[in-house]
């Protein structure tokens, strides 16, 4: 792709190929290119769904990101790679190991070791550690022991899962999850997007309740999500609909992080944005452009959901 881009604007002759600084070059231009497509809008291939498991009395969710200390990302993974449990044999304070109803998913999914580990204490609060070893049958031996004076009893929920989400560009829609019986199946319900007025400018923003809005913004290094009303217990979680960020390109041997269908538009993108580079005729360079905006418009128009449109009658009692 970089070299048919080249000669396209007259860099390079047929039977040439770009030096090693030209494909560093293009690398460069194409990764601005790719994250200026990223305001665009929706990227079909991008949007994804994650589940953010909620803390007692927590507000704020910091999703994505590398901070560490207590400012790291928060318990967030894909909907489709997290095992929900149950607590089979109470735990008090101090047990380094939960026996749990089952370590697999219904999806196949299976607990693991360094699996982030959570389970529901007595409290309503979240225990959160890590998976040390594999499992012996259905009992998970734990990185850190359960709090003092804390416990679990038997039907507890519990949760592990191995990767927690990037930053997400948008979060345009969640629900909230109620976990109940362990794989039965959560419960759902819709919550309501806020934006940053309505949920600042809310007289009680640490309630304790049912979340049923939230608001999120997507900051620099970790994204930051609000639920509102504050949750009440870790039985609670929010399935998000979520954008991810698309990915760079390292070397010129990299797949680019888009469809087959975009290849030839971010082709025809990136010689614009190399041309001013060399030099390249305007006339050359307006025809390119030219060529360049109606391959993104092509491409635009094809990166859509494919969702029912639903038409009705309009009466006007007036005129009956």
């Amino acid at each position: 792709m970089i070299t048919a881009m080249y000669r396209k604007i007259g860099a390079i002759a047929e039977d040439e190929t770009p030096t090693a600084g030209m494909y560093n070059d293009a690398l460069f231009a194409g990764n601005a290119l790719i994250k200026e497509w990223m305001a665009l809008g929706i990227h079909v291939w991008t949007e994804e769904e994650a589940i953010l498991f909620f803390q007692l009395g927590q507000n704020r969710y910091l999703l994505g990101g590398t901070g560490t200390g207590g400012t790291g990302p928060d318990n967030c993974t894909d909907a489709n790679s997290w095992v929900p449990m149950q607590v089979a044999i109470p735990v008090s304070g101090g047990a380094t190991s939960v026996t749990v109803n089952t370590i697999i998913a219904p999806n196949g999914v299976t607990v693991a070791n360094g699996n982030y580990f959570g389970v529901v204490l007595d409290s309503g609060v979240a225990f959160w550690t890590t998976v040390n070893g594999a499992p012996v049958g259905n009992v998970i031996t734990l990185a850190a022991a359960i709090p003092a004076g804390q416990s679990a009893s038997a039907q507890n929920n519990a949760f592990a899962y191995a990767t927690k989400i990037v930053r997400p560009l948008k979060v345009p829609r969640a629900r909230q999850i109620y976990y109940q019986g362990g794989q039965s199946g959560p419960r759902l319900t819709p919550m309501t997007v806020l934006s940053r007025k309505e949920y600042m400018d809310l007289p009680n923003p640490l309630d304790p309740g049912i979340s049923t809005q939230f608001f999120y913004t997507p900051q620099l290094v970790s994204g930051e999500f609000y639920p509102w009303p504050n949750p009440q217990n870790a039985n609670f979680g929010a399935r998000l609909t979520w954008y991810r960020p698309l990915m760079d390109l390292t070397t010129p041997a990299n797949t680019a992080d888009i469809p087959q269908e975009w290849l030839n538009g971010l082709m025809w993108n990136l010689a614009v944005e190399m041309a001013p580079e060399f030099d390249v005729p305007p006339p050359r360079w307006q025809m390119i452009a030219q060529m360049a905006a109606t391959k993104l418009e092509l491409i635009q128009g094809f990166d859509r959901e494919s969702e029912p449109i639903y038409f009705g009658m309009g009466y006007d009692e007036a005129r009956r």
